[in-house]
């Protein structure tokens, strides 16, 4: 069953949400977040989120929003593990886009780390293109003058 997540889905959302973001620690480039950053964009103004229960519980869930810019973008997409290859995904994609175009988004989107081949071979089947891509420097702080 999918339907729109509220306020009250919060805490099983941001659940699965770690738990499935644990699930991609081993991802290269992968950040983890605290569960206050993710309670935040949840509980965010102007973020469209969906839900699907499987048996009662939450099994994958998704959120986006249309930007100042009409892109609507997806911020996150999170599948249960045994959900995985099920079809869930694209399902979950497909309606956000789709509701995301009904709230007046002109342009789709959303960004992948490059170490995810299965998502990006998901986001290729529904049609998306890389448009652009990035590299993240850093490096740290400790003993650093300047």
């Amino acid at each position: 069953m999918l339907r729109p997540a509220t306020t009250g889905d919060t805490e099983a959302v941001i659940t699965l949400a770690v738990y499935v973001d644990a699930a991609f620690a081993d991802v290269p480039g992968h950040v983890d977040r605290p569960m206050e950053v993710w309670q935040q964009m949840f509980t965010a103004e102007n973020f469209r989120g969906w839900i699907a229960h499987r048996d009662g519980r939450p099994v994958g869930w998704v959120i986006g929003r249309v930007q100042d810019d009409g892109t609507g973008w997806v911020y996150q997409l999170a599948v249960a593990v045994a959900e995985r290859g099920s079809g869930l995904g694209r399902a979950l994609v497909l309606h956000s886009f789709a509701d995301l175009s009904a709230a007046g988004a002109t342009d789709l989107g959303l960004t992948v780390q490059a170490a995810n081949d299965r998502a990006i071979g998901l986001y290729r089947s529904v049609g998306l293109q890389v448009q652009k891509e990035w590299m993240v420097y850093s490096a740290p702080t400790s003993g650093r003058t300047t």
